[in-house]
């Protein structure tokens, strides 16, 4: 049975076509290396395994669901009880992680759980400049992303958490064009280009549920820096 797992997985992780968010100025950096995630059925990186590159809203297409016990990560990535990254239930568990070939065993309120999995940034590097709002806590549900200033948003007032990826902070906005309380989010590490996560509304105090605009750069005299999340370690909204 493990076998026809692995064949069934192998046979629908090439799907990386279904979602298109390629970084505009990738052709201009010869560092970046796409994101991927290694995922194996027992601990210690044994049994039938997957490769994900790309979103996958249920883990049952690729003959993979809650069947986990650990990854490997590159880049950033979340994994989620439910199909369609519990956007059906904001209540049900999240684990996430992020590093560079970092490998690490579930532990048991997350073991044999995953149902649906996505990474966060660019997937052509999770180094990119980006800011990606998450409709739940702890990374869940709708999302929108973006590269560079949007004095608007397609999904206005979205966003329970946040991700920020690259070297640069972000300034976020209660208001469309730039206006209204304001705050800036910073990346952990601004010379290594590492994750921050703001994973609870909380983090985002005022503006939780309430950002209209934001633009790269910091521009506000409120700063939070979010918590900074080790690339040795998988994160559990259930921690």
């Amino acid at each position: 049975m493990k076998v026809l797992f692995a064949v069934l997985a192998l046979a629908t992780v090439a799907l990386a076509a279904k979602k298109s968010r390629m970084h505009p100025y990738s052709a201009k950096s010869n560092q970046a290396e796409n994101q991927y995630l290694d995922c194996y059925d027992y601990s210690g990186q044994g049994g039938a395994n997957i490769r994900i590159t790309d979103y996958i809203e249920n883990l049952a297409q690729a003959g993979f669901d809650n069947m986990a016990s650990s990854c490997c990560f590159n880049g950033v990535w979340m994994l989620y009880d439910e199909p369609n990254y519990n956007s059906r239930n904001l209540e049900a568990a999240s684990y996430f992680g992020w590093g560079e070939n970092y490998c690490d065993d579930f532990n048991p309120d997350i073991d044999n759980k995953a149902s649906s999995v996505r990474f966060s940034g660019a997937p052509d590097g999770y180094k990119y400049d980006t800011i990606n709002f998450y409709e739940g806590k702890f990374f869940m549900g709708q999302e929108q992303y973006f590269y560079d200033d949007a004095p608007q948003f397609n999904y206005d007032n979205l966003g329970r958490s946040v991700i920020v990826t690259g070297c640069s902070p972000w300034t976020i906005y209660q208001y469309d064009n730039y206006q209204g309380y304001s705050l800036c989010l910073y990346p952990a590490d601004t010379s290594q280009c590492y994750p921050n996560f703001y994973a609870q509304p909380s983090d985002l105090g005022f503006l939780s549920d309430q950002v209209s605009s934001t633009r790269k750069g910091c521009f506000s005299k409120n700063i939070v820096y979010g918590k900074t999340m080790e690339p040795s370690v998988i994160y559990s909204s259930l921690d």
